[in-house]
């Protein structure tokens, strides 16, 4: 079983987005945030996720696949590996 350096909540964000997806930018405004009190240092796959986030939330007519292609990119870097190994360490715990 992996063991998670991080974690965040997006659950009541994730919720509300779902309600109404005209909210989709706050979603974005409230992830980057979440993320960047992580406060990872020195890793710019993460520094591009949080401004790709940022940018997201200063547009109003962000979309679901805006927002949904921005969400992969988080998971896939939540689920690397930091020790090498399929099972060890992973960077973050996305509860949503």
């Amino acid at each position: 079983m992996s063991k998670w350096m991080h974690t965040i909540n997006i659950a009541q964000e994730w919720k509300a987005s779902n309600e109404d997806g005209s909210l989709v930018y706050n979603t974005a405004d409230a992830i980057a945030t979440r993320l960047e009190r992580l406060n990872i240092k020195g890793d710019n796959e993460l520094d591009s996720i949080i401004f790709e986030f940022k940018v997201l939330a200063q547009d109003k007519n962000t979309t679901y696949e805006d927002f949904n292609y921005i969400m992969e990119e988080l998971y896939d870097w939540a689920d690397k590996s930091i020790d090498g190994t399929c099972t060890g360490a992973k960077n973050c715990w996305i509860d949503k």
